[in-house]
């Protein structure tokens, strides 16, 4: 988000929550990129407790999945409010969640693989 603007000096880690995630109408159409530009609304926790909902198109990378539901790591700035920008060096890849299915079959322990998703059991045990 730099890019364009100037970034913040008092940058600070949080969460938000993945409240909507899709592929722009442009993405679409190219079948040869990995990385996609999605359109994704986050309801982001700030420091003093309260949340906000941020709409933004980012490109994400093709190997750290958006997960409606989720809640996933970001960087804002208490001064700007404008100011969101999506952790994706902090998020697992699915070769990180897939290493760890194979490691924990090879000790013997049941993959926790939907888990590690960020999916939760339901209730009826489906």
């Amino acid at each position: 988000m730099g890019l364009f603007g100037r970034t913040p000096k008092d940058i600070q880690e949080s969460t938000a929550r993945v409240t909507f995630a899709t592929l722009t109408a442009e993405a679409m159409g190219q079948t040869g990129k990995r990385n996609l530009e999605h359109e994704v609304i986050l309801l982001v926790n700030r420091p003093d407790g309260s949340t906000d909902e941020f709409g933004l198109v980012v490109e994400v990378p093709y190997d750290r999945p958006l997960i409606v539901d989720r809640e996933i790591p970001v960087k804002i700035s208490p001064s700007r409010k404008g100011y969101l920008e999506i952790d994706f060096d902090s998020m697992p890849s699915l070769n990180d969640i897939g290493s760890a299915a194979v490691d924990a079959a090879r000790n013997g322990r049941i993959p926790d693989v939907a888990g590690d998703l960020g999916y939760e059991k339901d209730d009826q045990g489906a």
